[in-house]
Parts: C-alpha cells; sequence; structure tokens
C-alpha cells in the first residue's frame, strides 16, 4: 500500500483518523527508495528438491545468509528490484472467512489443520498455493481472489455465491523473512448461509490433514487473542493472529 505524506503530524498520532482524512503517514517516516537487492551472482543454490530450495546470499564478500524458498535462483525476493519486488505474487493465499448467518452475529471460521513441521493439528486459515492457471487472470487481486475461491471449496466445502463478499486485505505477506521469502496474500470472504452443516473438508488433496472446523464470536476470538493459545491450548500462526486481528477489530465491515 503506498502512503502519501502526512501534512498534520498530530492527526497520525491521534486514536481515530478525522472525518474525511486519509490516514497518512508523518513525513519524517517517508524515506527515499533505493536499490538494495542482490545481484543474482551473488545467490549459490545448495539444495534444490520439489518443494524447497535452499540459497547462499553472499551478501558480502565471505559473509553468508541462508534462504528457504519456494522459489528458482531468478526469481527469490532478494534479487528483485523495486519494480519486481512492488508486483510480485505471493505463495499461497490464506483466507479470512466470515459466516453471516440469519439472526445471528457474525462468525469467524477456522479449521484445525495438521502442520507437519510442529507435529500438530494448529488452528488455522483456510489456504493455499496459487497455481499458474491462477496467474492468467488480469489482475493480481483477481489472481488472489481466484485461489481463494478454490481453496474455500476444498478446505470447507464454501461455494462463493452472488451475494457473498470476496476482497484482498494485502497482497504479499512475509511472515519469516529471517529465513525465508515465502509470503501470503490475505484475502476476506464475507459468506452468507443458513447452513452450517455444508461445512466439509472432503476435498483436501495431497498431503492435507483436517480435523474439524472451529466458528467464533467476535468476544469468543478476543479471548483466544489475550490467551495467546487456541482452546486446546496451542500456539497459532501469524495468519491465524491477522484473521483475529481483522475480525476483533471489525475491519471486514
Amino acid at each position: 500500500m503506498k502512503h502519501s505524506v502526512h501534512e498534520d503530524k498530530s492527526d497520525y498520532f491521534s486514536n481515530q483518523t478525522p472525518a474525511g482524512k486519509e490516514a497518512r503517514l508523518p513525513e519524517d517516516c517517508v524515506k527515499p527508495t533505493r536499490e538494495t537487492c542482490l545481484p543474482e551472482d551473488c545467490v549459490k543454490p545448495l539444495l534444490e528438491t520439489r518443494f524447497v530450495k535452499v540459497f547462499d546470499l553472499q551478501y558480502e564478500d565471505g559473509k553468508h545468509y541462508y534462504d528457504a524458498t519456494r522459489h528458482s535462483s531468478g526469481d527469490i525476493a532478494a534479487t528483485k528490484n523495486e519494480a519486481a519486488f512492488s508486483e510480485m505474487f505471493p505463495d499461497a493465499v490464506s483466507c479470512v472467512v466470515i459466516l453471516c448467518l440469519p439472526n445471528r452475529e457474525p462468525l469467524l471460521l477456522f479449521s484445525y489443520e495438521y502442520r507437519y513441521t510442529v507435529g500438530r493439528y494448529l488452528l488455522s486459515v483456510p489456504a493455499g498455493l496459487i497455481d499458474s492457471k491462477d496467474k492468467e487472470s488480469s489482475t493480481r487481486d483477481e489472481a488472489l481472489i481466484n485461489t481463494a475461491v478454490r481453496e474455500l471449496r476444498e478446505e470447507t466445502g464454501i461455494e462463493i455465491k452472488s451475494e457473498d463478499k470476496v476482497t484482498v486485505i494485502n497482497p504479499c505477506l512475509f511472515s519469516t523473512p529471517g529465513m525465508t521469502d515465502e509470503s501470503n496474500a490475505l484475502v476476506c470472504a464475507v459468506v452468507h448461509t443458513d447452513n452450517l452443516h455444508e461445512l466439509s473438508q472432503k476435498g483436501a488433496v495431497g498431503s492435507e490433514k483436517f480435523d474439524g472446523f472451529a466458528l467464533f464470536t467476535k468476544e469468543e476470538a478476543a479471548a483466544v487473542l489475550r490467551n495467546g493459545v487456541d482452546p486446546n491450548g496451542h500456539f497459532y500462526s501469524v495468519y491465524t493472529l491477522a484473521a483475529l486481528l481483522y475480525f476483533v477489530a471489525d475491519l471486514w465491515k
């Protein structure tokens, strides 16, 4: 998201943006952009598998930093110039799913998905990788929404209808840039339904494993935020945190 310079710095530090004004950054927070990307010849492959690659980023003579990635050496984030970086596709899409039911308060939808790297079922948002067909869409946002719609169908059984609303919250977020350039877009789906029994995880593919859903009211979601763990006492991912915050703050409305 691009920010313009704020004329009145006092507004930036207030709790609410004044009516009719766009939230902006103070002038002294806006820094000139300069190219800091690595030349491709400074990237050396260490490990290459179908799903994960590891590169040695030789940012200075005799100094090394290691990057776990899904990309080839010519497509990692570290080598992209500012223009390419601003237009890059994320690896995957994570979905903030809000269910609106008749005569009930809205519910935030999660699943319990098995995450092999931590050996547990974690409270998770519906998510999935962007495939090459998605990238054929006319715009990046359209590609992200197409991915979200497909993942919702596979992981929750939800079919997006004309009265539902699917929007891009953020096109590219890094969760752990200290060790990987893996990224996710964050997409919000506001779904109108009157039948929770239609929820299904039968569309799971490959190594995906699920163990049911979790539905939270705003108050229950706030409690999960305060506790820092899910109802099973397990920690959760940064994308689950983002979904909880987005829902509790009413940013979806």
